[in-house]
Protein backbone atom coordinates (compact mmCIF):
# COMPACT_ATOMS: atom_id res chain seq x y z
CA UNK A 1 0.00 0.00 0.00
CA UNK A 2 1.42 3.34 -0.85
CA UNK A 3 1.25 6.68 1.46
CA UNK A 4 0.47 9.89 0.14
CA UNK A 5 2.28 11.66 2.66
CA UNK A 6 5.50 10.21 2.06
CA UNK A 7 4.50 9.86 -1.40
CA UNK A 8 4.13 14.06 -1.15
CA UNK A 9 8.16 14.20 1.35
CA UNK A 10 9.13 11.86 -1.48
CA UNK A 11 8.01 14.40 -4.54
CA UNK A 12 6.58 11.77 -6.08
CA UNK A 13 3.18 13.83 -6.06
CA UNK A 14 2.43 17.66 -6.53
CA UNK A 15 3.64 19.69 -3.49
CA UNK A 16 0.99 21.19 -1.11
CA UNK A 17 -0.58 24.11 -2.13
CA UNK A 18 2.23 26.81 -1.28
CA UNK A 19 5.08 24.66 -0.80
CA UNK A 20 5.95 23.83 2.74
CA UNK A 21 6.15 27.07 4.91
CA UNK A 22 8.28 25.80 7.42
CA UNK A 23 10.63 22.15 7.87
CA UNK A 24 13.66 20.85 10.09
CA UNK A 25 14.81 17.16 10.62
CA UNK A 26 11.86 15.93 12.26
CA UNK A 27 8.37 17.65 10.69
CA UNK A 28 7.04 19.41 7.83
CA UNK A 29 4.19 22.15 7.91
CA UNK A 30 2.21 22.73 4.90
CA UNK A 31 -1.41 24.74 4.23
CA UNK A 32 -4.41 22.32 3.70
CA UNK A 33 -6.01 23.02 -0.34
CA UNK A 34 -8.04 26.19 -0.38
CA UNK A 35 -10.94 24.23 -1.21
CA UNK A 36 -11.15 21.77 1.68
CA UNK A 37 -9.89 23.46 4.74
CA UNK A 38 -10.94 27.07 6.01
CA UNK A 39 -8.19 29.89 6.09
CA UNK A 40 -5.33 29.63 8.66
CA UNK A 41 -5.64 25.35 8.53
CA UNK A 42 -2.19 24.18 8.63
CA UNK A 43 -0.85 20.41 8.75
CA UNK A 44 2.01 19.29 10.57
CA UNK A 45 3.38 16.26 9.16
CA UNK A 46 6.39 14.17 10.71
CA UNK A 47 9.06 13.19 8.38
CA UNK A 48 9.06 9.64 9.76
CA UNK A 49 6.43 7.21 10.79
CA UNK A 50 4.77 6.86 14.10
CA UNK A 51 1.82 5.50 15.45
CA UNK A 52 1.14 8.19 17.94
CA UNK A 53 3.57 9.92 21.10
CA UNK A 54 4.25 6.78 22.73
CA UNK A 55 6.64 6.09 19.30
CA UNK A 56 8.40 9.17 19.56
CA UNK A 57 11.46 9.64 20.59
CA UNK A 58 12.06 12.51 23.14
CA UNK A 59 14.04 14.60 20.94
CA UNK A 60 10.99 14.59 18.33
CA UNK A 61 8.24 15.13 21.42
CA UNK A 62 10.42 18.24 22.74
CA UNK A 63 10.68 19.22 18.91
CA UNK A 64 6.55 19.04 18.49
CA UNK A 65 5.83 20.96 21.49
CA UNK A 66 8.03 23.74 20.75
CA UNK A 67 6.56 23.82 17.29
CA UNK A 68 3.00 24.02 18.33
CA UNK A 69 3.91 26.50 20.23
CA UNK A 70 5.38 28.73 17.28
CA UNK A 71 2.78 28.17 15.11
CA UNK A 72 -0.21 29.16 17.91
CA UNK A 73 1.73 31.97 18.68
CA UNK A 74 2.21 33.07 15.28
CA UNK A 75 -1.73 32.17 13.67
CA UNK A 76 -3.11 34.17 16.67
CA UNK A 77 -1.02 37.41 15.78
CA UNK A 78 -2.02 36.27 12.12
CA UNK A 79 -5.45 36.29 12.76
CA UNK A 80 -6.14 38.43 15.84
CA UNK A 81 -7.46 35.30 17.01
CA UNK A 82 -8.02 34.10 20.96
CA UNK A 83 -9.11 30.81 20.50
CA UNK A 84 -7.00 28.29 17.97
CA UNK A 85 -8.09 24.20 18.25
CA UNK A 86 -5.79 21.70 17.37
CA UNK A 87 -6.83 18.10 16.37
CA UNK A 88 -4.74 15.31 15.65
CA UNK A 89 -4.81 12.84 12.97
CA UNK A 90 -2.94 9.57 12.34
CA UNK A 91 -3.30 8.25 8.93
CA UNK A 92 -2.69 3.75 8.48
CA UNK A 93 -0.75 3.05 5.63
CA UNK A 94 0.14 -0.74 5.26
CA UNK A 95 3.19 -0.60 7.91
CA UNK A 96 3.22 2.27 9.62
CA UNK A 97 1.30 5.36 10.24
CA UNK A 98 1.52 9.24 9.95
CA UNK A 99 0.88 11.60 12.54
CA UNK A 100 -0.27 14.90 11.74
CA UNK A 101 -2.14 17.90 13.54
CA UNK A 102 -4.66 20.45 12.21
CA UNK A 103 -4.79 23.93 13.29
CA UNK A 104 -7.76 26.13 12.86
CA UNK A 105 -9.62 29.59 14.69
CA UNK A 106 -13.13 29.46 15.28
CA UNK A 107 -13.30 32.10 17.36
CA UNK A 108 -12.33 35.75 16.31
CA UNK A 109 -11.71 38.94 18.56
Amino acid sequence: MSCFICEKHLGMVGPPPGGYIYEDNEWMVCHFPAGQSVLGQLVVESRRHVLDFSEMTDHEVMTYGILVKKLYSALKLMFDSNRPLAGGHYRATARFFRGSVTFRFQYCR
